[in-house]
């Protein structure tokens, strides 16, 4: 039952993710500068050593299309890891979300006013993807190494 639960609860925040993830792309170039300028301007002030922070707003839109798609790379594939139905189709299906989902936040920007879909973006998107996929894959199977050694060691 928990399992159950925790599993809707996976899906409705991979939902979310996917939103939060066009509801940036629907943000003209304007705001969208705008927004990454407010946030390398905080990074200045948090790091005095950045003299100026021209063209930091670019890496800052980088760094975030890089984040979005890890956090939803953790969230794909651990519905997969609880859904605990192991099989290639399943494992492909989970980079599929990532890729559609990078598609198509890029195509969402052509339609918006200052804004482009870049295929280098998609490139950043699916990096993010895999590395939060593969980061948390990887913790999830260390513990269950653990946990297993542990009980062998009592047993």
């Amino acid at each position: 039952m928990i399992l159950k639960k925790l599993i809707f609860a996976l899906r409705i925040a991979l939902a979310l993710t996917v939103v939060i993830i066009f509801s940036f792309s629907l943000k003209n170039g304007e705001e969208s500068t705008d927004q990454s300028n407010w946030v390398a301007q905080q990074m200045q002030a948090v790091t005095d050593f950045i003299e100026d922070t021209t063209g930091i707003e670019v890496n800052v839109r980088k760094v975030g299309h890089f984040s979005e798609f890890a956090v939803l790379g953790t969230e794909a594939i651990l519905l997969y890891i609880f859904n605990r139905r192991y099989e290639f189709s399943r494992l492909f299906n989970v980079f599929a979300i990532g890729l559609t989902t990078a598609v198509c936040d890029e195509s969402i920007q052509l339609f918006v006013p200052g804004r482009s879909g870049q295929i280098k973006d998609v490139g950043i998107d699916m990096l993010g993807f895999v590395c939060g996929a593969l980061l948390t894959s990887g913790i999830y199977y260390l513990i269950m190494f653990i946990k297993k050694r542990n009980l062998n060691k009592r047993g």
